[in-house]
């Protein structure tokens, strides 16, 4: 994942040129969803990286370390990586291709300032907490005890995400039959 680029970098070059043209960006380079299958490209630039997805809704199905799409895998690959990059941000992200929503994980960013430039520095330097949904938290020690005191609450928004109302359900409802009708046009 590439946070604060003006331009896409190519992905389609080696991983670690991939890095270095968000870094000469001004950006932060995030390891999306590192899964087992993954970790053979993660593995080598885990340096170079500036962090690490750790929540992602595959949190909430998780059926054990033998399936392919398993938390327990990013799990591991982060408390792995923070023994090589002690600064390494745990990162919550909803790039769910599929059914779920947005923002159901996240990312608290313990920023000096309330501004981009501020989120991407905080990132760089490993100021990021995420929060399982049994409570545990995940980040560096001073921030999960400034959390303690003072504490962030998850609410049911964080777990129970329902449309709210008719019109929600209509306009996903509408999107579902406008991609599934291109779909179709586009074998034709």
């Amino acid at each position: 994942i590439a946070v604060g680029v003006e331009h896409t970098p190519d992905w389609n070059r080696p991983l670690r040129d991939v890095i270095a043209d968000v870094h000469a960006q001004g950006g932060v380079a995030i390891a999306a969803h590192p899964v087992r299958s993954f970790w053979d490209e993660y593995e080598p630039v885990v340096q170079e990286i500036d962090g690490t997805e750790l929540m992602h809704p595959i949190v909430y199905s998780e059926t054990g370390p033998e399936d392919p799409w398993s938390w327990t895998h990013l799990e591991e690959f982060y408390r792995r990586a923070t023994t090589m990059r002690s600064n390494l941000a745990a990162i919550g992200a909803s790039d769910y291709h599929f059914f779920s929503p947005l923002g159901v994980t996240r990312t608290l960013v313990f920023a000096t300032e309330a501004s981009a430039a501020g989120i991407l520095d905080a990132i760089r330097r490993g100021n990021t907490v995420v929060i399982h949904p049994s409570g545990e938290r995940f980040g560096p020690a001073h921030l999960r005890e400034l959390l303690d005191s003072s504490p962030h609450e998850l609410g049911s928004w964080d777990y129970n995400y329902a449309g709210s109302g008719p019109m929600d359900v209509a306009t996903r409802t509408l999107a579902l039959a406008f991609l599934f009708g291109l779909l179709l046009l586009r074998r034709r």
